[in-house]
């Protein structure tokens, strides 16, 4: 009996472990913040160069991504795993490019003759060689000529003619079946306005707008940005439109108090600057926010509204 207990204190404290160990990381996945920033500039030339980061679970898991110009770069990390994208991928993308160089340049070698000082006129004759080529019509879209049999055939065989009555009769037919169609339209077209709108007035309706509209706004308060900064620099053709622009914004400076920093430039058009912001999303209110909403039985009711 003794053994017996002693079994079922064992079984009992490593269940009671288990349990421990996944509300632990259950309170880890929930409470642990999603850290994410951004920061990015534009110069001169009219180039955007973006960083994004997003990481989680004390930097365990990482996410880049990197606009520079018109290329992208993404990279999902967990602790020194790269995830995405693979090495293969990326091997298989550098072997594709270098065999597409290796072509063009040995096409270019065929073009100017294996000299190595003409290269400019070679570039030219292969545009050309290329051009030449997209103009030339393909082969296999030639029209088949009509045998002479074929026209005989079609001059024998007479056209019948429709009376010009009936053919009258028949678009006017055309026109009373496409008006009375446009009317069962707009008729059921404001049958459909006039439900929705008694039904969108109904008090139920308006709890769930009011409600959605407080999470909502509980949600966009918490993934705020905790910091953010900007700086930027511009300058239009006319001053005087710079001008104005900056009086708006210094309109607005008891709300922002001068933490947008904008620099006007009223003797040339241009336009400069960075930014950075910093913030972090708990998935507890998020998802205190779904299950609030989903348990609302006027907001399903609206759901259900709007879905149909």
């Amino acid at each position: 009996m003794a053994v017996f207990l002693t079994v079922l204190k064992i079984i009992g404290i490593v269940l009671a472990s288990l349990l421990g160990v996944v509300l632990l990381l259950l309170f880890i996945i929930l409470f642990a913040p999603i850290g994410y920033e951004s920061d990015g500039l534009y110069d001169d030339e009219n180039r955007p160069l973006i960083n994004a980061r997003v990481h989680w679970l004390l930097h365990i898991i990482r996410f880049r991504f990197t606009l520079n110009g018109k290329e992208q770069e993404k990279e999902l990390k967990v602790l020194f795993f790269r995830l995405y994208p693979k090495k293969e991928k990326e091997e298989k993308v550098k072997e594709v490019k270098k065999e597409k160089e290796e072509d063009e340049d040995e096409e270019i070698v065929k073009v100017s003759g294996g000299d190595a000082e003409d290269t400019e006129e070679a570039f030219e004759r292969l545009e050309d060689k290329l051009s030449a080529e997209a103009d030339e019509p393909p082969l296999d879209e030639e029209e088949p000529e009509e045998s002479v049999y074929d026209e005989t055939r079609k001059e024998d065989t007479p056209k019948e003619r429709i009376p010009l009555t009936e053919r009258i009769k028949s678009t006017l037919d055309k026109i009373k079946y496409k008006f009375n169609d446009i009317c069962d339209k707009i008729r059921d077209g404001r049958m459909k306005a006039e439900d929705m709108v008694e039904k969108l007035s109904d008090e139920r309706t308006k709890n769930a707008v009011i409600e959605l509209w407080e999470v909502l706004k509980k949600l966009l308060w918490h993934i705020r940005p905790r910091y953010f900064s900007l700086y930027l620099h511009y300058g239009m053709e006319d001053p005087s439109l710079t001008g104005q622009i900056y009086g708006i914004y210094n309109s607005f400076y008891p709300i922002h108090k001068g933490k947008p920093v904008i620099v006007p430039d009223f003797d040339e058009k241009c336009l400069d600057g960075n930014y950075r912001i910093k913030g972090h999303i708990q998935l507890f209110f998020v998802l205190t926010a779904l299950v609030r909403l989903y348990f609302n039985k006027d907001v399903k009711r609206l759901y259900a509204m709007i879905k149909k």
